[in-house]
């Protein structure tokens, strides 16, 4: 590879190099001139570990003068460094000419990342080009698992090109997340994920596990026995659900979201046909005033109970006045907040929130699910551990390999 100083912040770059490189140069003073004090370095990142032999800095000095210092890093590593005056290095001081620097040479060194610095001592220096001579790594193997089962193989069509990580479709409840350069059963933590629809470069050749996260989807059933709790308030025709506390005499809505704690009320049956309603998350009491608008102050809400259906509502004058959500046909406008109603057929419903559940991430979901099999008219549960199978039969528990 031979970078050429173009500029005091650009080079030129001919030659081979790996596919992932990039490459920047800066010069304190112009171009490649390094006067006392000065500093000129070309950054190479992503080499992909190439094994890098021989580095020369072509230099010339002024007409009687000129020294300074090259450094070599690899990896934020110090490779080599060198000190003197261009006559020291070359036999002679020479204005015209550029003359190779040996800045490294030697045992093959792996690097990724790799820095050449001329730091100036004595006016002047000026550099034309660096040339860095290396070996290429060869192209790595990717084996791709996905449980027990070995999915695809895949190698570099060159060393430090990558390759394409694929997706991989669900597996019932157990949900494609990406790849993971270690194997696990069951993990509850997100584990270090290579997502599908990148590259992915090694610089070994390596193994990787198909990741997958267990989510079984939550079922809306509305709420028929009404007890004090903790519950959604919802228009199941609209699919949307009071949301938040009172503000400016009005509430607020959102897509039914059952892990949504915004919409989360708890709910207190004082008698079946009263309630008091609660912002759940915090704290704040759900209320009406005397001009049948919301306040975040406790009220008691009359109750309407018909099988799914569940209306709160008030009366005031003579007239109802009902907790609703509601859409017109075209979705446009959404009003939340109280409203002038008759009692009968709505949409009005509670449901339960999704019950918390711990997330669970596994590289083998073909082993996560418990297999009950009936044996000598008593039953057993079989649940898969890694290479083990604990077995559970009348409430005695057994470990087999």
């Amino acid at each position: 590879m031979t970078f050429t100083v173009e500029s005091k912040s650009s080079v030129s770059a001919t030659g081979t190099w790996p596919y992932s490189m990039d490459c920047a140069y800066s010069c304190s003073y112009q171009k490649g001139t390094v006067r006392q004090g000065d500093t000129a370095t070309l950054w190479l990142s992503g080499l992909n570990n190439i094994l890098v032999d021989n580095i020369d800095v072509y230099v010339r000095s002024n007409k009687s003068s000129g020294a300074g210092t090259f450094n070599v890093w690899g990896d934020g590593k110090t490779l080599a460094s060198i000190s003197g005056t261009f006559k020291e290095w070359t036999g002679e001081y020479d204005n015209t000419s550029f003359h190779p620097i040996t800045v490294f040479s030697g045992e093959k060194v792996p690097v990724n990342e790799l820095s050449v610095s001329l730091i100036g001592l004595t006016n002047s220096l000026h550099i034309e080009k660096f040339v860095i001579q290396y070996d290429q790594v060869s192209a790595k193997t990717v084996t791709l698992m996905n449980g027990t089962q070995v999915y695809a193989t895949k190698t570099e069509e060159a060393s430090g090109e990558g390759i394409w990580l694929p997706s991989l479709t669900n597996q019932g409840n157990w949900h494609f997340e990406g790849w993971s350069e270690r194997e696990f059963w069951t993990l509850t933590t997100p584990p270090e994920i290579h997502a599908p629809g990148n590259k992915f470069y090694p610089s070994e050749d390596v193994t990787l596990w198909a990741v997958y996260r267990y989510d079984p989807g939550q079922e809306t059933e509305y709420v028929t026995d009404l007890q004090s709790g903790v519950y959604m308030y919802v228009n199941s025709q609209n699919e949307i659900a009071l949301t938040g506390v009172p503000v400016d005499g009005i509430m607020d809505f959102a897509p039914i979201n059952q892990q949504d704690e915004n919409q989360y009320y708890t709910i207190d049956f004082v008698a079946p046909d009263t309630a008091y309603i609660t912002h759940t998350l915090s704290g704040i009491p759900v209320g009406y005033t005397a001009s049948m608008t919301m306040i975040d102050k406790p009220s008691p809400w009359l109750v309407y109970h018909n099988g799914e259906e569940t209306i709160f509502y008030t009366k005031n004058k003579g007239k109802t006045y009902v907790l609703w959500l509601a859409a017109t046909e075209d979705y446009v406008e959404f009003y939340s907040g109280l409203m002038p109603a008759t009692l009968g057929h709505s949409p009005m419903r509670l449901i339960q929130p999704a019950s918390a559940k711990e997330e669970s991430y596994s590289c083998h979901p073909e082993q996560q699910s418990i297999e009950m099999v009936p044996e000598n008219e008593d039953k057993q549960y079989i649940i898969p551990l890694g290479i083990y199978q604990l077995i559970i039969r009348n409430g005695q528990k057994y470990l087999r390999l």
